[in-house]
C-alpha cells in the first residue's frame, strides 16, 4: 500500500505533537491544536514527491512561541526525529 502525501503530512505531525507531550511539556488541547494546524500548513506547502519535510529555523522559532518553550527544546526534538538539521543550508 502507497503511502500519500497526506498520509505522510499526519504520521509527522503525530510524530512530532507526541515527542514534544513526551520530552518537552505535556501539550494542553489549544496548543496541540495551535501545533497541528501549524504544521499542516507548512507541510502542505511541499512537494507531493518529498521524501522528508524538514522544517527551518523561522519555523522552529514559531513553534516555540505557540508552545512558550525554549527554541532550543524544540530544535533538539526535531533534529532527533529528522525533521531539522543542525547543517546550515546551502542556497
Amino acid at each position: 500500500m502507497k503511502t500519500t502525501h497526506q498520509d505522510k503530512v499526519t504520521n509527522a505531525i503525530q510524530d512530532i505533537c507526541s515527542t514534544i507531550n513526551r520530552r518537552i511539556l505535556h501539550m494542553d488541547y489549544q496548543q496541540e491544536k495551535s501545533i497541528r494546524e501549524y504544521l499542516e500548513n507548512e507541510f502542505d506547502n511541499y512537494q507531493k514527491d518529498c521524501e522528508q519535510f524538514m522544517l527551518c529555523d523561522l519555523e522552529v522559532r514559531d513553534i516555540a512561541e505557540i508552545l512558550e518553550v525554549n527554541e532550543d527544546c524544540i530544535f533538539d526534538v526535531l533534529v532527533d526525529l529528522g525533521y531539522a538539521s543542525y547543517e546550515e543550508e546551502e542556497n
